[in-house]
């Protein structure tokens, strides 16, 4: 069974959670997609939701095409278990310098151009 990774910004956020998305085959089934998964991975599934996105009519200028369909698996496993690659790294953004606080790289340019001063000077 072909299973693809939906690495996605909302996919990833979920993963921290314990959910996994993959694009299965349209045909495949619960129990499949779990064998697969048991086999694949070694982890214990829990549950499984899948939803279908159906095919739809798209066109350019005038020629038509079509967007195929896809079937989402969305993977529970059991607490504790992760999928390797699905690695999201939620860092604290950094918050912005208040007003007389120094930035690091400030901080270092002025020391810098003060010690180049002090040169120049004798």
């Amino acid at each position: 069974m072909n299973l693809r990774p939906r690495l996605t910004e909302k996919s990833l956020q979920r993963a921290g959670t314990g959910v996994y998305t993959f694009a299965v085959p349209l045909k495949s089934t619960k129990p499949e997609i779990a064998r697969t998964l048991s086999k694949l991975f070694n982890v214990t599934v829990t549950k499984i939701t899948t939803s279908t996105r159906k095919p739809k009519v798209r066109r350019f200028k005038r020629i038509k095409g079509a967007v195929s369909a896809v079937k989402y698996a969305h993977i529970h496993l059991k607490k504790g278990m992760t999928i390797p690659g699905f690695e999201f790294s939620s860092a604290p953004e950094e918050t912005p310098p208040k007003k007389n606080e120094k930035t690091k790289l400030e901080a270092v340019t002025k020391d810098a151009g003060a010690a180049d001063q002090k040169d120049q000077e004798k």
